[in-house]
């Protein structure tokens, strides 16, 4: 195979508009001789499998600077493409499992009760949006006072305490008892 018959039809078109970006800054003149652009072609191999692979491509030029060919590096990041998108795949995984699930989940930092994240339960529960609770603290919301608090932040920090029973103050001013089962997670 060469030519256009390596590559896939929306691969040979973006490769020959960028020649044609590159051509047209040529003629225009004042852009950077030493520019260079990548570009990522699916391209089909002897045995009819497909890989994606990365151009490195740039102009080579004669003593005076004008453009007489073409520099180019390629690479094949087919496993990388893969890995990505398996990682892409996992972490909508679990980020619709947080976001979709129908027990409230908060996200707190465990030395400030900063409240990073909400899902959709907690949002329906304590009557505030998830951009409004990601602007609260823990203390906002539970009726501890502010010490006897820090102190069982520390528990679930120091002793690794994962069950609670508290008392939580929702966007309508009730309070409503709630049992919480805490989860340490690195992020």
């Amino acid at each position: 195979l060469v030519g256009s018959e390596m590559c896939i039809r929306d691969s040979l078109e973006r490769v020959r508009r960028v020649f044609a970006e590159e051509l047209a800054l040529e003629a225009a003149g004042g852009a950077d001789p030493e520019r260079s652009r990548t570009v990522e072609l699916e391209e089909f191999c002897k045995d009819g499998s497909v890989i994606i692979v990365e151009n490195t491509l740039s102009f080579l030029r004669d003593e005076q600077g004008k453009a007489i060919g073409v520099l180019a590096v390629a690479r094949d990041v087919t496993e990388r493409r893969r890995q990505q998108e398996a990682l892409r795949r996992s972490e909508e995984k679990f980020r619709r499992i947080f976001e979709e699930h129908a027990a409230v989940k908060l996200l707190l930092d465990p030395v400030s009760g900063a409240i990073s994240d909400a899902n959709q339960a907690a949002e329906n529960f304590y009557g505030w949006t998830r951009q409004e609770l990601k602007r609260m603290t823990i203390g906002q919301i539970n009726t501890l006072p502010a010490e006897e608090l820090r102190v069982e932040l520390k528990r679930t920090r120091e002793e690794g305490r994962v069950y609670f029973q508290f008392r939580h103050r929702l966007a309508d001013g009730s309070v409503r008892d709630v049992e919480v089962f805490s989860s340490r997670i690195q992020i």
